[in-house]
């Protein structure tokens, strides 16, 4: 089970032969106490690439916003802890979320994200990403 990373960290390539464990809130506390996320205030890694799913692990500050994400694939938005809003661009309701909830959703919804608790989340993409 990986548990901590080195940088540069390479992501666990997905093959018919993978099979990878990763604790997640270890890895998020590491992804805290880098440069990004002290200065900026946002941080990312992507645990496993292949040629359908992509897994990116991201922790952000309160306050911190990403505008008009474009998924190259269907969405799976995992909060591990804080809280966070999506809202979609075509004028649905925006989605909040917390400690342990997700969201699913299609490549065609654009949105924005909102950080209203220190988070950390997982990103799972379909496709190529």
């Amino acid at each position: 089970m990986q548990t901590a990373f080195e940088r540069p960290y390479k992501p666990v390539e997905l093959t018919a032969s993978t099979l990878e464990a990763f604790d997640v809130r270890a890895l998020a506390q590491q992804l805290m106490t880098e440069d990004p996320f002290t200065e900026h205030g946002r941080n990312g890694l992507t645990l496993a690439l292949g040629d359908h799913l992509t897994m990116v692990l991201t922790v952000a500050k309160t306050g911190k916003m990403a505008l008009e994400n474009h998924p190259p694939g269907p969405v799976i938005l995992v909060v591990l802890w804080g809280a966070l809003s999506l809202t979609p661009q075509d004028g649905q309701p925006t989605v909040r979320l917390g400690d342990g909830q997700f969201a699913a959703f299609a490549p065609d919804v654009v949105h924005t994200v909102e950080i209203h608790a220190d988070c950390a989340f997982l990103t799972i993409i379909g496709g190529k990403g």
